[in-house]
């Protein structure tokens, strides 16, 4: 009712206006019509246009163009973006069209705007002039709703008053909402009260108009703020009494004060009786403030519970929730269930709430083992580049105890041990040490060497900064300076104390630095052939290399360890850092600017690469292992992540790549049956032909028989979708001339049986055609006989023969049936129908047909007759009708003695078949009296005579 008043004040306002015309303002005056005049303010070298333009224009009239006059309505621009649009359309596409400049100049200029409407109305009125210009409740709630777009809160409260003193009674619910969530913002507990108590008045409730409940929501939040938990009580019975609901958001800040009041009871109660899934809108924040009573009465159960049925997503002001929660009621076993969820969802906190959890793991003291969760947090800090202030260093100083071995040890320790207290660390420098450890390898001195390596050896932490515990000897891992690494390697190993090596490998693998050559000399220790030879050892050092990021050389013995050990992660790094080195290697050849030329070039010269120099391993191979590993650990998701990674470097992917991953996912399939089915096939076909990779007959020979399997999610839709990729790929392989390959025989035969299935009578006489030449091949001859290649043919002929009969091509479909030496019975009943269906020469077709069919002693099957009949039906003819009829007995349906009895060759047996030939019969029946037959009635009376007596 308010809006339709609205409309009816605004439209008889602009009724009234007269042409609008452009003025351009003085400072000395102030008089001017805001809605009918084209407002300049001098502002610096620039002016603020304020326009104005029917509100019947259409919102893509902001180019500037002048549009027609709307009587009714009138619409605004600031610096030549319309008020409606700064209102109305969204802040990023306001930003794409104008530019954040002009969008700059307009949100600046909407409070000098408004308050120059402002003031022309109160001069009108004070001049007692017609007050016509005074901007409609419409106009103010653009006016508002541009001002929260701009992010303009005081000028929001400026234009809340306005509507509040000028049209009380049209006020829309939104811009209450509005206020108060700006309110709620600032904490603005003053205004928020003057609000509530200036809108209640205008309600009255013993005439059944009780203020609604936005307005309460004012009332409510600002004694919540004042802790004044009786006037609480009386709003909130007071919206009781009016059947006033409350919403969600007074339900939970009621209850969140409650808590704090220290009323368990009701907290209690109250918690029971909400349902994040009743139907009313929930949002975080409520479900955060049921969370958080319930922590602050000491129910911290209650509290996790209520969070896992409300379903929410974990998001980072949420956890933190949870998290004081924990801390608040001594909860760190359900804090460290938090912080996995937290990693396993990999959710990132905000800047500024990093230092208050790393203060929760202090107090709950889980920060050291055995999770060392400050070290993880800190890592993922440094990973996110937050900057580490004050408070954090605070944390990491009173935390030292829990940061050993870590990038965060303020300092080394030189604490002795505890057997030996009175004992102090003699201290060592590297600039004397560097040069004496080199002497001591030189003179081959291994146990001095050692003795001085002793000295710098500090231990790490079981868990590294990666979260990953690492098995190994039982040691404890440790560390040395990185320039004292290599040679720390060399001397265990001469001294024969390997096991300090192995405590040194976990702590590379843990601690970051420059142990790059320490580590290769680790790899030929424990990866080469000697008697240190340790597969497990050999898989912590190139696991350890990826950690440090350094780049691993022996790729082939790397894939091996990953495969060994199943690390699918490790496997697609390896595959990235081997894909950069390629793309670097390509990147010096001349022209390759990413055209097909280029594409091609850069494919042909990846095999080159391995001969070349450039590389330190085979290209060509190490992509393949790589993906081939992946897809016997089943991870093809990271298949098309290390295809993308391929792409994304400029190394084209080449067929040869699928055809690795297809004969992969094929031999998967011959030790362990269904780990991939169909369509697994054609998500990566499809990703195939997606990058625009031709498959070759290569690549089809691993593809054809899994792509035409019936098994499959969309059953034969599904098998449809697949048949068509397949041969559109076959077409695309067979136009490459320099493709050599041989499919073979069952492909071919899959293939031809797709073709007839899905494709075309082309596609049918091109598999055919290929498919008999690859017979006489050097490798499909050497596996089959004369009597298989023959058998194969005529198999291969019936199916041409019926694909053209289905088409309709009788005469087409006789001729090739003349070729096959003996056709079987489906091949000629195929020939048949089509004869019995073409119009010009059918009656030859079906005659030499007839002729062929008695010749072989072909037999006709009930679901072939039934077919058949379905073509009479259609033809309306009797007489084909009668000799489906013949062909379906034996001897021509010749009968034994005076009670009619026939003999069927191929009686039934069942109550279905029973039922299906009493039906073909009966089928023919009709057509014959249709027809005026009357010795095929009788005939056909008598078989149905016959059939019922079985």
């Amino acid at each position: 009712m308010w809006r339709q008043l609205a409309r009816r004040g605004a439209a008889g306002a602009a009724h009234r206006a007269h042409r609008i015309q452009c003025v351009q303002l003085a400072p000395s005056t102030r008089r001017a019509d805001a809605l009918g005049t084209i407002a300049r303010v001098s502002q610096r070298p620039q002016q603020l246009l304020l326009t104005a333009r029917g509100f019947g224009s259409s919102a893509n009239d902001d180019d500037g163009s002048t549009a027609a006059e709307d009587p009714n309505r009138n619409r605004m621009r600031l610096c030549d973006i319309e008020l409606h649009s700064l209102a109305r359309h969204p802040w990023d596409d306001l930003r794409r069209k104008f530019g954040p400049v002009k969008l700059g100049k307009a949100r600046q200029a909407l409070p000098q705007v408004w308050k120059l409407m402002v003031d022309n109305t109160a001069t009108t009125t004070a001049s007692k002039e017609e007050a016509s210009g005074a901007p409609t409740p419409e106009v103010v709630e653009e006016f508002f709703s541009a001002a929260s777009q701009c992010k303009l809160s005081t000028l929001q409260m400026e234009i809340f008053n306005y509507m509040e003193t000028h049209y009380p009674n049209v006020m829309d619910f939104v811009m209450y909402d509005e206020i108060f969530r700006v309110l709620s913002i600032a904490k603005d507990l003053k205004t928020m009260l003057v609000i509530f108590e200036r809108a209640v008045q205008r309600y009255d409730p013993a005439r059944g108009h009780p203020a609604p409940e936005i307005v309460y929501r004012f009332g409510i939040c600002a004694a919540i703020a004042r802790d004044d938990m009786e006037e609480i009580q009386r709003l909130v019975d007071e919206m009781a009494a009016y059947d006033v609901d409350p919403s969600v958001e007074i339900k939970t800040r009621v209850l969140i004060a409650k808590a704090k009041g220290g009323d368990v009871e009701t907290v209690l109660a109250t918690s029971v009786q909400l349902d994040p899934h009743d139907g009313n809108q929930w949002h975080e924040a409520d479900v955060t403030r049921v969370i958080t009573s319930l922590g602050i009465v000491g129910k911290p159960d209650m509290a996790f519970d209520f969070y896992r049925r409300s379903q929410i997503r974990l998001s980072p002001n949420l956890l933190m929730v949870l998290m004081l929660v924990c801390r608040g009621n001594k909860q760190p076993k359900h804090a460290l269930a938090i912080l996995a969820n937290r990693r396993r969802f990999g959710l990132k906190l905000m800047s500024n709430q990093y230092p208050l959890l790393l203060e929760i793991l202090e107090e709950l003291d889980i920060a050291g083992k055995p999770g060392h969760e400050m070290a993880l947090v800190l890592e993922e800090m440094r990973a996110n580049n937050v900057v580490f202030n004050a408070r954090t260093h605070a944390i990491i100083a009173r935390n030292q105890q829990h940061l050993q071995g870590t990038p965060f040890m303020l300092t080394e320790s030189t604490s002795t041990s505890a057997s030996e207290p009175s004992k102090e660390a003699q201290p060592r420098w590297m600039e004397t040490d560097l040069p004496l450890m080199r002497k001591l390898l030189e003179k081959r001195d291994f146990a001095q060497a050692a003795t001085i390596t002793d000295a710098y050896v500090r231990p790490v932490s079981d868990v590294g900064a990666d979260g990953r515990r690492h098995e190994g000897t039982g040691r404890d891992a440790t560390v040395v300076p990185p320039w004292l690494a290599e040679m720390a390697v060399e001397a265990y190993t001469q001294n024969a104390e390997v096991d300090k090596v192995r405590s040194l490998l976990l702590g590379f693998s843990r601690v970051h630095g420059k142990f790059g050559h320490a580590l290769s000399r680790m790899a030929s220790l424990f990866g080469g052939n000697g008697e240190l030879r340790d597969n497990r050892a050999a898989y912590d050092v190139f696991v350890a290399m990826q950690f440090q990021e350094r780049a691993i050389f022996r790729v082939r013995d790397a894939l091996a360890r990953f495969e060994q050990f199943h690390d699918a992660d490790a496997t697609l790094l390896l595959v990235k850092q081997v894909v950069l080195q390629i793309a670097k290697a390509l990147n010096v050849i001349d022209g390759a600017n990413g055209d097909v030329g280029a594409r091609r070039q850069k494919a042909e010269l990846i095999g080159s690469l391995k001969n070349s120099g450039a590389l330190r391993f085979d290209p060509v191979r190490a992509v393949r292992d790589g993906l081939r590993i992946l897809v016997d650990m089943r991870e093809l998701g990271k298949v098309v992540e290390a295809l993308d990674y391929l792409e994304s470097q400029g190394v084209p992917v080449r067929g040869d790549d699928y055809k690795t991953i297809f004969r992969a996912m094929g031999q998967v399939n011959s030790s362990r049956a269904g780990v991939y089915t169909a369509d697994d096939f054609m998500t990566v076909w499809e990703d195939m032909t997606r990058r625009g990779v031709a498959p070759n007959k290569s690549v089809l020979h691993h593809v054809i028989l899994p792509l035409c399997s019936k098994a499959g999610k969309d059953g034969a839709d599904g098998r449809k979708r697949r048949q068509c990729a397949l041969l559109e790929g076959y077409r695309q392989a067979s136009s490459v001339r320099e493709d050599r390959y041989v499919l073979s025989i069952p492909c071919f035969s899959e293939l031809l049986s797709a073709a007839a299935e899905s494709g075309g009578v082309e596609d049918v006489h091109a598999v055919y055609t290929a498919g008999a030449k690859s017979l006489d091949s050097n490798m499909n001859r050497k596996h089959h006989n004369a009597a298989y290649r023959n058998e194969m043919l005529q198999k291969w002929k019936a199916i041409r023969v019926k694909k053209v009969a289905t088409e309709g091509d009788a005469a087409g479909a006789l001729a090739l049936l003349r070729e096959m030496v003996s056709p079987p019975s489906d091949a000629v009943v195929a020939v048949l129908g089509a004869g019995y269906q073409d119009e010009n020469h059918g009656e030859e077709v079906v005659h030499e047909t007839l002729a062929i069919f008695r010749k072989h002693n072909c037999w006709l099957h009930a679901t072939e007759a039934k077919r058949l009949m379905h073509v009479a039906q259609t033809a309306n003819s009797a007489a084909i009708a009668v000799q489906i009829v013949h062909l379906l007995e034996e001897g021509g349906a010749q009968e034994g003695g005076d009670d009619g009895d026939v003999h069927w060759r191929e009686p039934p047996t069942t109550a279905e078949g029973v039922s299906q030939m009493q039906t073909l019969y009966q089928e023919a029946l009709a057509l014959c009296e249709k027809a005026g037959k009357v010795e095929n009635v009788a005939l056909m009376r008598r078989r149905l005579a016959s059939i019922a007596a079985l």
